[in-house]
């Protein structure tokens, strides 16, 4: 299984530079990460780490916090 936590870290605090964000914290319940700034991980996400993220798997489910992506990523082939 691969980290991909530096990276997520790395386009959040592109983003949003100026909130604390841990693996847990709630990235759209708390308003971090509202549609557009889904649109532009999910694209920086693809670009960063040569995966296709298919939009069957963009839902807030696997976006809600910095683990969940990172398993998100993880289960793509």
């Amino acid at each position: 299984m691969n980290d991909y936590k530096e990276i997520i870290y790395s386009i959040l605090h592109e983003a949003n530079p100026y909130e604390e964000i841990e693996d847990t914290t709630e990235l759209i319940e708390s308003g971090i990460v509202d549609s557009l700034t889904l649109v532009f991980m999910v694209t920086q996400l693809e670009e960063m780490t040569d995966k296709k993220i298919s939009e069957d798997l963009i839902v807030p489910e696997n976006f809600s916090c910095v683990e969940k992506i990172n398993e998100t990523l993880n289960s793509i082939q």
